[in-house]
């Protein structure tokens, strides 16, 4: 089968996903990333990439998917905004991730956090403790808020193990916000510009709901019960919406385009240098234990959304409302990447288990598609 008919059946099989329902938008791209600095002085210096891009469903104005949506990317913002605040905060702190910062947790680490290894619970609805004070706190009182609902949360897992938290991160937020001296966002797009100066990640405050980049070339993400509206235009996860739609764990928002360069640039970016941060961070842990992860970053899993067709020193995160970053540094002897964004959250009926499925199967044929190219490209 040759590389056009894989296009193909990707194609077809996004297209059926939104004739099902599955989602109203999907925006798929893979391929692979050459880094310059790790290529052998006598390897050509033409670069080899190769390239897919797709598109399926249509907007609020009946307008076909395209390169100018935006998306809700959910919990990738743990390894693109995240990344970005803490390594600067740590460029202040002389014991980086062994730092204990938080005194509502006082023997837990920076780095225990980003691990998911400091026995914390997952989840804690936080936007109800300040539900009556109106959700668009000011920062300096969204932080104190913040401190006192942390307090409350104390370690009840396993010490060491890897428990995925929310919680970690939202205390990640909370020493952020008193260490650094400026607003989060800010910083974000300081840094952002820094390292990608054409992107247009962004996170999207009550004041920017309703204003650039047009809400119309945003996908909306749910239907929120609380909210008791359509979610469009502002972020789906509650307790980031009760923080100003700012945040470690969410908040994020961004196009197929913009993700995709920060998949490259966590690969070739060496100032940043998050591929060999995840590399260092998993010196001594056993990756074939799934739930085993590097700082920032989840690792694939043969039985997970990827579907099995990436190896173990895969890297990446999934996000709630239907999105994925993964990069494959050891992809059949290539460096590959895997960006998925869609709302699969807006269809009411949609299952957990047809979204895992559906998430399978385009990594799977993406994977297809890839290994076909590799056999037409010369190295």
């Amino acid at each position: 089968m040759s590389s056009v008919q894989h296009s193909s059946k990707i194609q077809d099989f996004m297209d059926g996903a939104i004739a099902k329902g599955t989602a109203t938008g999907i925006a798929f791209a893979f391929g692979t990333i050459d880094d310059p600095t790790r290529i052998p002085v006598s390897a050509s210096p033409i670069s080899n990439d190769i390239a897919y891009t797709f598109f399926a469903g249509h907007d609020l104005r009946s307008n076909a998917i395209a390169h100018g949506h935006f998306f809700d990317l959910a919990s990738l913002t743990k390894i693109i905004a995240t990344p970005l605040w803490v390594e600067h905060a740590l460029e202040m702190d002389s014991q980086g991730y062994t730092s204990k910062p938080f005194p509502f947790w006082p023997e837990t680490t920076i780095g225990e956090v980003l691990q998911h290894r400091a026995g914390l619970p997952a989840w804690f609805p936080f936007y109800n403790v300040i539900e009556s004070e109106g959700y668009a706190l000011s920062p300096k009182k969204s932080t104190r808020r913040l401190y006192e609902v942390l307090a409350s949360i104390q370690p009840s897992k396993p010490p060491h193990e890897t428990h995925y938290s929310d919680c970690g991160f939202l205390a990640l937020r909370w020493w952020l916000e008193s260490k650094l001296e400026m607003p989060l966002e800010t910083l974000f797009i300081e840094l952002r510009d820094q390292y990608v100066p054409s992107s247009k990640l962004h996170f999207r405050t009550s004041s920017q709901t309703k204003s650039v980049p047009l809400r119309s070339h945003v996908l909306p993400s749910a239907h929120c019960s609380i909210r008791n509206r359509l979610v469009h235009g502002e972020v789906h996860d509650m307790n980031a919406y009760a923080i100003d739609g700012v945040s470690t764990h969410a908040g994020l928002f961004g196009t197929l385009d913009c993700v995709t360069q920060w998949a490259k640039t966590f690969v070739t970016n060496h100032t940043l240098n998050l591929r060999d941060r995840v590399s260092r961070s998993c010196d001594g842990v056993d990756s074939n234990k799934p739930r085993s992860r590097p700082f920032y970053f989840d690792r694939a899993s043969p039985a997970g959304t990827t579907g099995g067709v990436l190896s173990r020193e895969t890297f990446g995160h999934l996000g709630f409302t239907g999105t994925s970053l993964w990069v494959d540094p050891c992809f059949h002897g290539r460096c590959a990447y895997f960006v998925l964004l869609s709302n699969v959250l807006l269809p009411n009926e949609n299952s957990k288990n047809e979204t895992l499925e559906f998430r399978q199967t385009l990594h799977r044929l993406a994977s297809d598609a890839l290994l076909k190219a590799f056999k037409h490209t010369k190295r």
